[in-house]
C-alpha cells in the first residue's frame, strides 16, 4: 500500500512538472497579450476620437445635405465631353444615388434645369421624377442666382414678386443669392412649410451642365433623422465599434435609444444598454472621455456630442481575449510532447505490479531542469517586458519628436512676418520707388506696383503681393487700390473701406500735433495683429529699437514717434488746417467736404470712424512698420503699413497686402522637404478645404498611392475637420496629423516608419533567446556533472547489488573517496563479506531454514509443525569400502561433486534439502498445487539418476572408480522443527516417513531396474508409474524417464 502511494505521489509530482511549462507558456502569452491589448486600446481611443469628430461634424441635417450635394456635384464633375447635355433620367438617377432614401422621402420635389447657351439662362427639364409646377419661374430665378456677382443685374420687381409667391417672405432673395447655394434653406413652398436645396452642376472643365432644386418636407428637420444617419455613417466607417446614442439622464423615458441602422444587437447587449439608460449616476459606470471596462469583456467610451443634443454617445467594442496564435501553437506542441513523454510511465504504472518509480538520476535531472525552466521563465518574462516597453517607448519618443518637428515648422511660420516686413521696409525706404508710387500718372503708379510685386516674388521664399494701397495727404485722405487684375482690385476696395477711417484719423492726429514730427526714426513696436490693436492688449505693447535707415532715406527725414500709452486727447478733436494742400483730419470730426449725396462707402467710413475712440488711432500709429495678420472676409492677409513725411510734414501712407495662405504655403513647401531629409519618414502638407483638406505638392511621392499614404490623407482630413492632432497606427508606420496653429488653414502630416524598431526588437529577441538557451545548456551541464559526481558511485553500488541478487558474492566495491559515498562503498563491502559468510553457512543449514531466515520469518523457523509431505532419501553404495581404498581428497572431491549435482536436481523440482548424513541426502517435497509432492519427488529422483549416470560416464572416461546410488521415496505426516539446546540448534524432521524412505533406499540394493523404490502411498499418488514389487511395502519403478 505504501509503495502504491509512493508511486502515485511520484506520478503527481511529474504531472505538476509537466504542467509547469504549459503554465509558463500560458503566462507568457498573457503577458504579451497585455502589451498587445494596451496598444490596441490606445489605437482604439484614437479611432473613437476620429469617430466622435466625424459624428459631430456630420450630425447636423444641414451638414449632411451639404455633403450629399457635394457628392451629387462630383458625379457630374467627371464628365469631360463638351457636347454632353443634361437629361431628366440622368439627373434623377444621379440624385437618387447621391441622396439615400432616408433623406429623400416620397414627398420630395425635384426640379432640373439645363443651360440656355444663347443668353446664359436656364430652361426647365421635364421627365419622370421631375416636377413641372412653377418650373419656368424657378428656371429664371436659377439663372439670376447663378450669374456672376459682378455681372448680376439687379433683381426686377416682377422676379421678386414671383419669388415671393413661391417661397414667401421668410427668406429674402438677396440673402438667398449671397450664401445659400448648396445649403439647406427653410422657406415656404406654395404656402407649405418646406426646406429646399439648389446648386449648379459643373463638368470636369468647369462648364455649367445644369442646375437642380430639391424641395423637401419640413418634417425632416423635426425628428432624429440626422442623428440616426450620423450614427449609421460612424458605424459603417468604423466597423469594429458599436456607437449607441443613449438619452441623457433625466430625459423622458419615451425618448428612444438609437442604435445604428442595420445593426442587430443581441438581447444581452440591449439589456446592458437599457441598464445604462436607467442609471442616473453614470459617472460610476464610465467617466466622460475615458476608457471603461464596463461591461466585462468590453471597452466603452462615453461622450457628449453637443449641448443641444439630448443624447450621450457611447462607443462599445469587445476587446480580444484570445491568446496570441504563437502561444496557442506552443501550448499544443507541448501537449503533444508531454503526452508522448507521459505515455511510457503511464503504461508502466498500469501494467507493472510494482508500480512506477523514478531513479535517482531521473529525480536529480528532473529537479534541475525544473529549476532551470523556472529561472528561464523569470528571465524571459523580464526580457519580454523590457523589449515591449522599450519598443513602445522608442515609438512614442519618435512620434513625439516628429510632432515637435511639425510644431516647430508651424511656429517657424512667424519668420514670414519678419521676412515680409524687411522686404516691405526696403521698398518703403527707396525714394525713387516711393516717388513713382505716389506719382499722379496712373501708369507710373501701376509700374511701381509691378516692381514691388516682382521684388517680392524674387524673395526666398517667394512672397505674393495681392494689392497695394496708397493714401495721399489730401483733404479727403482717399486711398487707391493698385492690383494686377480687376478682380483683385475689387477685393482690395473692401480692405480700403476698412482702413480709410484709420488713415484719416491718424493723419488728423499727425497734422494737429507738430511736436510728434521730429527728426529720426520711430522705434518698432512688438508685432501684433491689426485686430489686437483695438483691444486692451495693444496698450501693453513694448517697443524695441528698429535698425537705422540705409543711405538714400532722406525723404523720410521726419517720422512720427509712437504715441505714449497714456493720452489726454479729448474725446472729440477739432480740425485745423496745416497747409495749402488741404485740411488735415482729426479722428472724430464728421466729413464736411465732398458731394452732398454720399455713397455707401462714405456712409460706412463715417459710421466706422465715429464709433472709434481716439486712442484707437494712436494705437494704429504704434503698430506701423509692423507686419501683422489682417483678417479678411475672403482670406487672411499679411499687411504692412507706414506713414510718409517730407520736411517734417505728413505726406501720405502706403499699405502692402499679401495673401497669407499663399505665403504660408510657399514657406511650408520649402521647410517640409528639409525635414524629410533630416528625419526618417514621409511628410505632407495639406490645405483645408470645405470637405477636409487636400494634399499640396510634393505630397508623399511614390508613397502617396500606397495604403498608408491614403490612410494618412484621410487622417489629415479628420484633423482638419476636428482641429486637433490625430494619430494612428498603420502596419509598420505611425501616422500623425497636426493642424497648424500659426499657419492657419494648413495641416501637416507625417508617416513615421517603425519597421526598424521591429527589426531591433527581433534582434534583441534573438540575443535574449541565445542567452536563455545558453543558460539552459549551462544548467543541463551542471545537472549532468552533479549527477555524474553523485550518482555514478551509486550506479556502481546498484550494479553490485544486481550481481549479488544474481548470486555473485565474489566482488568488492572500494571507492577511493573521503565522503559519504566512500563510507557507503565500505559498508557495501562489509555487507558482501557477511553474505559470503552466510553462503558458507548455508551449506550446513536446511534449505527451508535458509528460506525462512531470508524471509525474516524467525518464528516459523523455531516453531515445530506437522505436515503431510513427501520424503526422499538417497545414499551411495559401499561408501565405507571406497573411503578405505581411496585417498581422502579423492573421496571428498567425488562426494562434493555428487552432492552438488543431487542438490541441483532436487532444487530444480522445488524440493528442499533438509540435511546431509555423510554420503546420504534427505530432502522433502511439500505440496504446492494439490498433492503434487510425490510427482515432483519422483521427477527429482529420475533427474538424480540421470545426473549420476553422467557422472559415472565422466569418471569412467577419466579412469576413476565408479560408485552406485539408490533412492527411496515415501509419503506421510512428519514433525518439522528446531531441536537442541541454546547455542546448538538443529532444524530437522522426524517421523515414520523419514525412516521408511531410508528403508526403501536400502531395499533398492535388490532392485534390477531404476533403483528408485517408492512406497505404496507414493505409487497411489502417481498411478501412471510402472512398478514391480520388491516387498509388500517396497515398489521399484521399472522405467526411467529419458531426457
Amino acid at each position: 500500500m505504501k509503495r502504491t502511494r509512493t508511486s502515485a505521489g511520484q506520478l503527481l509530482f511529474l504531472a505538476v512538472l509537466s504542467a509547469l511549462p504549459l503554465a509558463i507558456i500560458w503566462a507568457d502569452g498573457v503577458l504579451r497579450q497585455g502589451f498587445v491589448r494596451e496598444q490596441e486600446r490606445q489605437d482604439w481611443e484614437q479611432d473613437v476620437a476620429r469617430l466622435f469628430e466625424g459624428f459631430r461634424s456630420g450630425m447636423t441635417l444641414e451638414g449632411q445635405y451639404a455633403t450629399m450635394v457635394e457628392r451629387f456635384r462630383r458625379r457630374f464633375q467627371r464628365i469631360t465631353e463638351p457636347a454632353w447635355e443634361l437629361t431628366a433620367s440622368e439627373l434623377t438617377a444621379r440624385f437618387r444615388a447621391a441622396f439615400p432614401p432616408s433623406h429623400r422621402p416620397a414627398s420630395t420635389l425635384l426640379y432640373g434645369f439645363k443651360p440656355r447657351h444663347r443668353d446664359g439662362g436656364f430652361i426647365p427639364l421635364a421627365g419622370p421624377g421631375l416636377e413641372s409646377r412653377g418650373a419656368r419661374v424657378l428656371a429664371e430665378l436659377t439663372g439670376w442666382l447663378l450669374s456672376p456677382p459682378d455681372r448680376r443685374p439687379p433683381a426686377s420687381s416682377s422676379l421678386i414678386k414671383r419669388y415671393q409667391a413661391i417661397f414667401g417672405l421668410q427668406m429674402p432673395l438677396d440673402l438667398l443669392a449671397q450664401g445659400r447655394q448648396g445649403r439647406l434653406t427653410p422657406a415656404s413652398f406654395f404656402g407649405q412649410e418646406a426646406v429646399f436645396l439648389w446648386d449648379a452642376l459643373t463638368g470636369a472643365r468647369g462648364q455649367v451642365l445644369g442646375a437642380f432644386l430639391a424641395v423637401l418636407p419640413f418634417e425632416l428637420t423635426m425628428g432624429d433623422l440626422a442623428l440616426r444617419h450620423a450614427l449609421q455613417r460612424a458605424h459603417r466607417q468604423h466597423p469594429g465599434m458599436v456607437p449607441v446614442l443613449i438619452p441623457l439622464a433625466g430625459e423622458p423615458r419615451e425618448r428612444p435609444i438609437l442604435f445604428p441602422r442595420g445593426y442587430r444587437p443581441s438581447r444581452r447587449f440591449v439589456r446592458l444598454v437599457e441598464r445604462i439608460a436607467r442609471c442616473r449616476d453614470r459617472d460610476r459606470i464610465a467617466l466622460p472621455a475615458q476608457v471603461s471596462d464596463f461591461p466585462p469583456g468590453h471597452w466603452a467610451i462615453r461622450r457628449f456630442p453637443a449641448a443641444d443634443v439630448p443624447y450621450e454617445l457611447w462607443v462599445f467594442r469587445r476587446f480580444p481575449r484570445r491568446l496570441p496564435p504563437e502561444t496557442i501553437a506552443a501550448m499544443q506542441l507541448w501537449v503533444l510532447i508531454g503526452g508522448g513523454l507521459w505515455l511510457m510511465p503511464l503504461l508502466r504504472h498500469l501494467t507493472s505490479p510494482t508500480g512506477f518509480a523514478l531513479s535517482m538520476r531521473q529525480w536529480v535531472m528532473t529537479c534541475m531542469v525544473s529549476l532551470a525552466v523556472l529561472a528561464l521563465a523569470a528571465l524571459r518574462f523580464a526580457g519580454v517586458y523590457y523589449l515591449e516597453t522599450s519598443t513602445v517607448r522608442q515609438a512614442r519618443d519618435r512620434i513625439a519628436q516628429a510632432r515637435a518637428a511639425l510644431e516647430a515648422i508651424d511656429t517657424g511660420v512667424s519668420s514670414i512676418f519678419d521676412h515680409f516686413g524687411r522686404v516691405c521696409r526696403h521698398l518703403a525706404y527707396d525714394p525713387q520707388w516711393v516717388a513713382t508710387l505716389f506719382s499722379s500718372d496712373p501708369a507710373q503708379a501701376a509700374g511701381a506696383f509691378t516692381t514691388a510685386r516682382s521684388h517680392l516674388t524674387r524673395q526666398h521664399p517667394r512672397l505674393p503681393l495681392d494689392y497695394l494701397l496708397r493714401f495721399q495727404a489730401d483733404a479727403e485722405m482717399r486711398g487707391e487700390v493698385l492690383a494686377a487684375t480687376d478682380h483683385e482690385r475689387r477685393a482690395g476696395q473692401a480692405v480700403l473701406l476698412i482702413l480709410r477711417p484709420f488713415m484719416q484719423g491718424a493723419a488728423g492726429q499727425l497734422a494737429s500735433d507738430p511736436p510728434l514730427l521730429v527728426p529720426g526714426d520711430a522705434p518698432a513696436v512688438a508685432s501684433l495683429p491689426l485686430t489686437d490693436g483695438f483691444g486692451t492688449a495693444a496698450a501693453a505693447a513694448a517697443g524695441e529699437p528698429r535698425p537705422p535707415p540705409t543711405a538714400g532715406d532722406d525723404h523720410r527725414d521726419a517720422l512720427p514717434e509712437p504715441f505714449p500709452a497714456e493720452t489726454n486727447t479729448p474725446a472729440t478733436a477739432q480740425a485745423t488746417p496745416t497747409d495749402s494742400s488741404g485740411p488735415a483730419r482729426h479722428g472724430l470730426e464728421p466729413e464736411r467736404s465732398g458731394p452732398s449725396r454720399r455713397g455707401t462707402d462714405t456712409l460706412f467710413a463715417d459710421f466706422l470712424r465715429s464709433s472709434l475712440h481716439p486712442i484707437a488711432f494712436r494705437r494704429f500709429l504704434r503698430l506701423r512698420q509692423q507686419p501683422a495678420l489682417m483678417p479678411s472676409i475672403r482670406r487672411p492677409l499679411l499687411q504692412y503699413y507706414d506713414f510718409l513725411a517730407t520736411g517734417k510734414r505728413f505726406s501720405g501712407a502706403l499699405v502692402f497686402l499679401s495673401d497669407a495662405a499663399t505665403a504660408y504655403r510657399r514657406y511650408l513647401q520649402l521647410a517640409m522637404p528639409g525635414l524629410a531629409l533630416s528625419r526618417q519618414g514621409w511628410y505632407a502638407i495639406g490645405e483645408r478645404t470645405a470637405e477636409g483638406c487636400r494634399l499640396l505638392p510634393p505630397g508623399l511621392g511614390a508613397a502617396e498611392r500606397s495604403r498608408f499614404g491614403r490612410r494618412l490623407e484621410r487622417l489629415m482630413q479628420v484633423a482638419a475637420r476636428a482641429g486637433s492632432t490625430q494619430e494612428e497606427r498603420a502596419g509598420g508606420f505611425s501616422l500623425l496629423a497636426v493642424p497648424c496653429l500659426h499657419a492657419q488653414g494648413f495641416v501637416l502630416g507625417a508617416a513615421i516608419p517603425l519597421d526598424d524598431l521591429e527589426v531591433w526588437r527581433s534582434h534583441r529577441w534573438r540575443q535574449l533567446s541565445v542567452a536563455l538557451l545558453s543558460f539552459l545548456g549551462l544548467v543541463l551541464w551542471l545537472g549532468w556533472a552533479t549527477a555524474s559526481h553523485l550518482l555514478d558511485p551509486l550506479r556502481e553500488v546498484e550494479h553490485g547489488l544486481r550481481q549479488v541478487a544474481r548470486g555473485n558474492l565474489d566482488l568488492t566495491m572500494t571507492l577511493d573517496r573521503d565522503d559519504e559515498l566512500g563510507d557507503l562503498s565500505a559498508t557495501f563491502d562489509r555487507l558482501l563479506q557477511g553474505l559470503r559468510e552466510r553462503r558458507e553457512l548455508g551449506r550446513f543449514v536446511s534449505g527451508q531454514v535458509d528460506a525462512l531466515v531470508a524471509a525474516r520469518d524467525h518464528a516459523a523457523v523455531l516453531r515445530p509443525q506437522r505436515r503431510m509431505t513427501t520424503v526422499l532419501a538417497s545414499d551411495l553404495r559401499e561408501f565405507t569400502t571406497l573411503s578405505e581404498r581411496h585417498p581422502p581428497a579423492t573421496i571428498v572431491a567425488m562426494l562434493n561433486r555428487h552432492h552438488q549435482e543431487m542438490v541441483e536436481a532436487i532444487l530444480a523440482h522445488q524440493g528442499s534439502v533438509e540435511l546431509f548424513i555423510g554420503d546420504a541426502v534427505i530432502a522433502v517435497f511439500h505440496d504446492l498445487e494439490g498433492e503434487d509432492g510425490p510427482r515432483r519427488a519422483v521427477a527429482a529422483a529420475r533427474e538424480m539418476r540421470r545426473r549420476h549416470r553422467r557422472i559415472l560416464a565422466e569418471r569412467t572416461a577419466a579412469g576413476l572408480f565408479p560408485y552406485g546410488m539408490g533412492v527411496g521415496i515415501d509419503r506421510g505426516e512428519v514433525l518439522i522443527g528446531t531441536f537442541g539446546r541454546e547455542g546448538k540448534l538443529e532444524h530437522t524432521l522426524l517421523g515414520p516417513p523419514r525412516q521408511r524412505a531410508e528403508a526403501l533406499e536400502a531395499a533398492s540394493k535388490r532392485g534390477r531396474h531404476s533403483l528408485i523404490v517408492v512406497s505404496p502411498a507414493v505409487a497411489r499418488a502417481c498411478p501412471e508409474l510402472a512398478c514391480v514389487p520388491i516387498t509388500s511395502e517396497a515398489l521399484e519403478i521399472v522405467e526411467e524417464e529419458r531426457g
